[in-house]
């Protein structure tokens, strides 16, 4: 069967999947992702029952024999079952890589039943293999690779791939992008896809009310995070994204931060929520609802306004002496989209969780005062907090 490149994939794959069982997806992981939602799009009815239809396996957990049994067996709940595998033994210096070559070679020779549909996710492909040779005769290939190092070719390439991804998202927010705002976005993602997109839809919150990425957009929303490599952490965690608030806490830890640094970071943010949380239990806070966008966003400022000019007061009335900091919504912030951003990222926490999280953060300071291992107290933090 002939190779499907990643920008084609979607004008091609509605034609090419018919009769398919076997489809084989490879390359950059996060186009990998993306390809694999076209895909189940196509192949699942109603994408809102997926759970009936679909399987999902890693190679570390399972082989190919294991997953095979769904494919070849009836369901109860659907007439349809996909089963994804996700990083087969079949490529590089993988243990037990010949036994799951054969093995797949094995199954490639029967018949699957008409409705089912195997599909795997690999970030290695050797084509040389007889393994790859028999997956181009029987299965849908689906192309995700990004060409590598510092040739014109392959940068182009690379930008081709990004400007793509930009444009399709674009469209779905009703938002244009300037040239110099692309530039912008790859120089800031450093080749990395996922970052990309994560950039661009920040970005574009922060530009729908003017309908136009620029490059100064993109400058104003991204320059800061950049910098801050605290800022970056802190946003980890309230983004509730466990993974990347690991690997940021350990790259801070690596270039010298120290724990307590980490933990004084966190409890300053969850603190802002907190107070996030008081404005939207007030009667100032009723203009705030889950789901507004930015564009409406201005009508919540001035209440936050409101209710922190009314927090001085009672400050002030209390004869408590104020300078600023974690006392006030607004504060000085200069950009209403950081702001924006605290009160979406606030509300995904429960207020008591939050409040908790203050006094599971004075011991942990205590028991790395005290000799205990810094990373482990500091994850231990975390998962306290976002589960």
């Amino acid at each position: 069967m002939p190779e499907i490149l990643f920008a084609d994939h979607e004008k091609l794959m509605g034609q090419s999947i018919e009769g398919v069982n076997i489809v084989f997806i490879h390359g950059e992981p996060y186009l990998m992702d993306i390809a694999k939602k076209s895909l189940l799009s196509k192949l699942i009815p109603d994408m809102s029952d997926m759970e009936f239809y679909l399987e999902i396996y890693e190679s570390d957990k399972k082989n190919i024999e294991d997953i095979m049994e769904p494919l070849f067996s009836s369901s109860f709940f659907s007439d349809k079952k996909i089963v994804v595998y996700k990083e087969p033994r079949l490529f590089g210096k993988a243990s037990g890589k010949e036994q799951e070559a054969e093995a797949l070679i094995s199954i490639m020779e029967k018949t699957l039943p008409d409705s089912n549909c195997l599909v795997f996710l690999s970030s290695t492909i050797d084509k040389r293999s007889k393994v790859y040779k028999s997956l181009k005769d029987r299965a849908l290939l689906i192309n995700c690779s990004v060409p590598a190092g510092p040739s014109r070719k392959a940068r182009m390439e690379r930008e081709q791939i990004a400007k793509t991804l930009i444009f399709k998202d674009a469209e779905k927010y009703g938002i244009s992008v300037r040239p110099d705002a692309i530039s912008r976005l790859i120089e800031y993602s450093d080749d990395n896809f996922e970052l990309l997109m994560k950039n661009f839809e920040q970005v574009s919150i922060y530009s729908s009310d003017k309908k136009v990425v620029t490059a100064k957009s993109v400058e104003d929303v991204l320059e800061n995070s950049s910098e801050d490599p605290i800022y970056n952490f802190t946003g980890a965690v309230s983004e509730r994204n466990i993974n990347k608030s690991f690997l940021i806490m350990q790259s801070l830890l690596d270039s010298g931060f120290h724990p307590l640094q980490l933990i004084s970071a966190l409890v300053s943010q969850v603190r802002k929520m907190i107070l996030v949380h008081e404005f939207m239990d007030s009667r100032y806070g009723k203009s705030w609802y889950p789901g507004i966008t930015y564009d409406s966003f201005s009508s919540v400022v001035n209440d936050i306004k409101t209710f922190d000019e009314a927090l001085l007061a009672n400050l002030e009335f209390m004869n408590i002496n104020f300078s600023g900091g974690d006392y006030l919504v607004y504060g000085t912030k200069r950009s209403t989209y950081p702001l924006f951003l605290l009160l979406k990222n606030a509300s995904k926490f429960y207020k008591e969780k939050l409040s908790s999280f203050i006094v599971d953060a004075s011991e942990i300071d205590y028991r790395i005062k005290n000799g205990a291992d810094p990373v482990q107290c500091l994850e231990k933090l975390i998962l306290e907090l976002l589960l």
